[in-house]
């Protein structure tokens, strides 16, 4: 997915989120991108997020989702569905 043809749709720093959220917009057949950009232990170069401070591996990567943009409003829909579910 090209980067002019998707939009962000989620943002989190759980890893068991994350994984919630793959399956949840893979369920509803839609394509998802999904970027990490900085993990201190991975070795990665890249900007930081999060806090080293807290000692907590879960604040400390950020997870961004992004889908393109035609299924953008279902995907919300589908999440949105999902959070007032619990």
């Amino acid at each position: 997915m090209m980067p002019w043809n998707r939009k962000e749709v989620f943002v989190t720093h759980s890893l068991q989120k994350l994984a919630e959220v793959r399956g949840i917009l893979a369920q509803n057949g839609i394509e998802y991108d999904d970027i990490s950009p900085y993990n201190p232990f991975s070795g990665s170069g890249r900007g930081h997020t999060g806090s080293i401070a807290t000692g907590d591996p879960d604040r400390i990567t950020t997870y961004r989702v992004f889908v393109h943009k035609e299924d953008y409003d279902t995907a919300v829909s589908v999440l949105r569905q999902i959070n007032t579910n619990r």
